[in-house]
């Protein structure tokens, strides 16, 4: 007889699934994983690469000024000695709308 060690499969998941910022804000995607406590994570860009405005802080990647080269798909992949998993998230970018002044003549 062979002892079967009951482990859950590698899951990974990505909050928020989809993020819309303004351009100069700081947005951060964070990579949740279920399964064994020896797995590492890896951070990519689908449509280039991440650059040094990206960072990575441990399960989240954090982008202190949001611009619109940073739109597009991202992936959380998680792998062990055994299995790897991914998931995606979307970032969309919106313009910042500069201030309006009115003036109106004096009275």
């Amino acid at each position: 007889n062979k002892l079967k060690l009951n482990k859950k499969p590698l899951y990974v998941y990505i909050i928020p699934k989809q993020i819309k910022g303004l351009e100069g804000d700081k947005i951060e995607l964070i990579c949740h994983i279920n399964g064994e406590i020896d797995t590492k994570i890896e951070w990519k860009r689908l449509s280039g690469s991440l650059s040094s405005k990206h960072l990575i802080e441990g399960n989240k990647l954090i982008i202190e000024s949001l611009s619109h080269e940073d739109r597009g798909y991202y992936e959380c992949e998680a792998k062990n000695k055994i299995e790897n998993s991914s998931d995606y998230a979307l970032i969309e970018v919106e313009d910042r709308e500069s201030p309006k002044i009115e003036i109106y003549p004096s009275l």
